[in-house]
Formats: C-alpha cells, structure tokens, sequence
C-alpha cells in the first residue's frame, strides 16, 4: 500500500511576516481602543467566553486561583484604567 504523502497539518504555525501583521494589527487595534495590547487580548478572550469585560472577570481571567492569593505581588495600576478601583484589595 502506498503512503499518502505528508500534508502540512491545518493547525500549523504561521509565517514570520504573518505573526508581524497579526501583530501590528493587534497594536492598531489597542491604539484605536486606547488599550494596552494585553487588556485588549483579555478583554476579547472574556467576550468570546460570554463573560463583561468587568474589574473582577479581569482579576479571575489573569489571577486564577494559584493557592494562597496573598503571597501574589501586584498593584491596581496592573489592571486597565477603565476598571480600576482603588479603594478595592486586589486579588
């Protein structure tokens, strides 16, 4: 029986210069939205999860549960300014 020849999987990786546009994309976008390009990508992994784009979605999405929560570092300014909440303990 003849083997079929080898076919480039559907899931491989993308080209450099396809990274780069997806890239500069990504930024434009975050520019345009006047976001950090991180907040923008959780902000898009939380619609896509049906879940608000709210300061405590956020919190759970990049401070999931990890044992002891205070023993984790961080401060208010690590969250996006439109879901900042000083007067609030963090994670």
């Amino acid at each position: 029986m003849a083997k079929s020849p080898k076919t480039k999987p559907a899931t491989s990786s993308p080209t450099p210069q396809e990274a780069l546009e997806r890239l500069r994309g990504d930024i434009a976008e975050a520019k345009a939205a006047k976001m950090d390009v991180t907040h923008l990508s959780a902000k898009k992994a939380l619609e896509k999860m049906g879940l608000p784009w709210t300061r405590e979605n956020f919190i759970k999405f990049n401070w999931p549960a990890k044992g002891d929560l205070d023993d984790i570092e961080w401060d208010e300014s690590e969250i996006p300014p439109d879901l900042q909440d000083w007067t609030k303990e963090g994670p």
